[in-house]
């Protein structure tokens, strides 16, 4: 089994992006977007993005150029401030079929992943309110897990975070 590692934007400075589409010059959320190479036997793009509320039209708009100018097949969304028929009617507008959507409860638990069922399958190990950790296959074959973390902001509820994180990690090892 191959284990692979990436930093995926999260407390990260995300790469320069060209800024040459008129839809995204200086949209400030643009600068928290990045696209990341992983994987084992073929690369898979992934894109990360603290979303800051995803149901503006101006959202979408952003989303379909990044897919557009970076053709991920993993998109990871946080912080997306809905949940229910309506974040069901804007990922239908995004027009990737595999997703799982954490449903928002209250501030916590706002992680989207969506991915082109047709390149790989995404299966969910563990789903917790401040995180979720998939493993994704490609040919029905492990190639790696990835973590989406969301975490809440207070001391108490990080340290149990962190120690789920830890307990995982630990049976993957």
């Amino acid at each position: 089994m191959l284990h692979a590692r990436a930093s995926i934007g999260l407390g990260t400075r995300p790469a320069a992006q060209p800024r040459d589409s008129p839809s995204l010059r200086g949209s400030p959320s643009f600068n928290s977007m990045n696209s990341t190479h992983v994987g084992s036997n073929q690369e898979v793009r992934l894109l990360n993005w603290n979303t800051q509320g995803a149901g503006s039209r101006n959202f979408l708009n952003i989303l379909k150029e990044h897919i557009r100018m970076q053709h991920p097949q993993i998109i990871m969304l946080l912080e997306t401030h809905i949940s229910g028929s309506r974040a069901e009617t804007v990922c239908n507008n995004i027009e990737f079929r595999g997703r799982l959507l954490m449903e928002a409860r209250g501030y916590q638990g706002r992680i989207w992943i969506l991915w082109q069922d047709s390149a790989i399958q995404l299966d969910i190990l563990e789903d917790h309110e401040q995180f979720v950790t998939v493993e994704v296959l490609s040919g029905g074959i492990r190639q790696w897990f990835f973590t989406a973390v969301y975490a809440n902001p207070h001391p108490s509820n990080q340290e149990e975070l962190w120690n789920r994180l830890d307990s995982w990690a630990s049976r993957i090892r």
